[in-house]
């Protein structure tokens, strides 16, 4: 974060961390989160592989699996 300047990045992420944590620790013990090693070796062997835009579809994908389902009515 230091890195690229931008103290706003540090403080946004500070804001949102402890829900982010909380909300991994659900899903991965969920039926949806069983997967979740295999989407991250996924994602490490296409990085390996130099696949960097297969590595962020991975990683979108891993990342939206975080979020509730959205109900429709």
């Amino acid at each position: 974060m230091q890195v690229c300047g931008n103290p706003l990045i540090g403080q946004h992420l500070e804001s949102v961390t402890a829900t982010l944590r909380r909300r991994e620790f659900l899903h991965v013990g969920s039926l949806t989160g069983s997967d979740s090693p295999d989407q991250h070796r996924a994602i490490m062997h296409a990085l390996q592989e130099g696949h960097v835009s297969t590595a962020a579809e991975l990683t979108r994908q891993n990342w939206l699996r975080l979020a509730p389902p959205v109900q429709q009515d």
